[in-house]
C-alpha cells in the first residue's frame, strides 16, 4: 500500500514535470530516473552491496530495456489524455500477469481468476467510455488510453523480472541498476539527437519554471521513484507477484482525487463506478490465487 501511495504521487509528479518544465520527455525521464538510481546507490553502498549472478543481469537487464520503453510511452499518454483515465488502464497489469506469469514461472489461472480478467476487462471499458466531456478529445483520449494499456502489459512481464532480481540480490541494489539502464537509453537517445538537456520550443518556454527549479523539481520525482521502488521490492521479496502488484495498482483510487486536485478534472461517479467494477476484478484475481 505504501508503494501504492507514492506511486500515484510518481504519476503526478511525471505530469506535472511535462506541464511545469521546459523539457521534453526523454529528458525528463533521463533526469528522474539518474537521480533515482544515484540514490539508490548511494544508499547500496552503505548497507551493502550484495553479490549477484547471472540471473541477477539477465533480470534487469530484461526489466531495464522494457521500462526504458515504457516510460516515455507513459509520459506519452499523459500528454494527450486525462491524467485519472490514463492512470486507471495500469489496473490492467494483474489481468496481464495472469498471462505473463503462466509463460514466465509456468503459474495457470483458475476459473475465479479468468473471471476477475472479464470483471476488470468491463471496468477498463467504462472508465474508457466515460473519458472526457469534450467531443473534440475523443481521438486523444483513445490513443492516450492504449498507449497506457501497452504500458501496463509491459510492466506485467517486467514485475516478473523485478522480483527475481531482488531474489538475487537486495532492495536496494537492484533497482539501482535497473534505473540505471533505463537512464542510460535515454542517454543515448538524446546524445543522438544532439542535446541531452533538449527543451520545446521556445515559445512554451514563457511559460515553463526556469532551469534551476526544473531540475529540482525532476530530481524530487527521483525521490519519489527511490522510495516507490524500495517499497515495491520489499514486497515482492516477501509476497506473491501478482499480490504485490495488484495491492499496488489501487493507487488508482488516489488517482480520480489528485486528477481533481492538480489537474482540474471533474470526479465523475461514472468513472468512479468503473474503477470500483475493475477493482472487484482484480480483487477475483487475487483470491483466485
Amino acid at each position: 500500500m505504501g508503494a501504492a501511495i507514492f506511486n500515484s504521487w510518481e504519476q503526478v509528479a511525471q505530469k506535472l514535470a511535462l506541464i511545469k518544465t521546459s523539457y521534453k520527455k526523454t529528458t525528463i525521464i533521463f533526469a528522474s530516473t539518474a537521480a533515482t538510481s544515484a540514490i539508490l546507490f548511494g544508499l547500496s553502498f552503505f548497507a551493502g552491496v550484495p553479490h549477484t549472478d547471472k540471473q541477477f543481469w539477465v533480470a534487469v537487464l530484461t526489466t531495464g530495456l522494457l521500462n526504458a520503453l515504457a516510460y516515455p510511452l507513459m509520459l506519452k499518454a499523459y500528454q494527450i489524455g486525462e491524467f485519472s483515465s490514463i492512470y486507471s488502464m495500469i489496473l490492467l497489469t494483474p489481468v496481464f500477469l495472469i498471462g505473463t506469469s503462466f509463460f514466465t514461472l509456468g503459474e495457470r489461472p483458475t476459473m475465479l481468476g479468468i473471471t476477475g480478467v472479464a470483471i476488470t476487462i468491463i471496468g477498463i471499458w467504462f472508465i474508457m467510455r466515460h473519458n472526457h466531456h469534450d467531443r473534440k478529445n475523443i481521438p486523444d483520449s483513445a490513443k492516450g488510453n492504449i498507449l497506457a494499456i501497452l504500458v501496463a502489459f509491459i510492466w506485467s512481464i517486467t514485475a516478473n523480472f523485478d522480483k527475481i532480481a531482488v531474489l538475487h540480490s537486495d532492495r536496494l541494489f537492484s533497482s539501482a541498476v535497473v534505473f540505471g539502464i533505463i537512464s542510460g537509453g535515454q542517454a543515448v537517445y538524446l546524445l543522438v539527437k544532439g542535446n541531452i538537456l533538449s527543451g520545446r520550443k521556445q515559445k512554451e518556454k514563457a511559460l515553463a519554471t526556469s532551469f534551476a527549479l526544473g531540475m529540482f523539481f525532476i530530481i524530487g520525482l527521483g525521490a519519489i521513484m527511490a522510495i516507490q521502488s524500495y517499497m515495491q521490492n520489499w514486497a515482492l521479496s516477501i509476497g506473491p507477484v501478482t499480490y504485490t502488484i495488484t495491492l499496488k495498482r489501487t493507487g488508482v483510487l488516489f488517482g480520480v482525487l489528485w486528477g481533481w486536485l492538480f489537474f482540474g478534472e471533474k470526479i465523475e461517479s461514472k468513472k468512479i463506478l468503473g474503477i470500483i467494477i475493475a477493482l472487484g476484478g482484480v480483487a477475483a484475481i487475487i483470491f483466485s490465487r
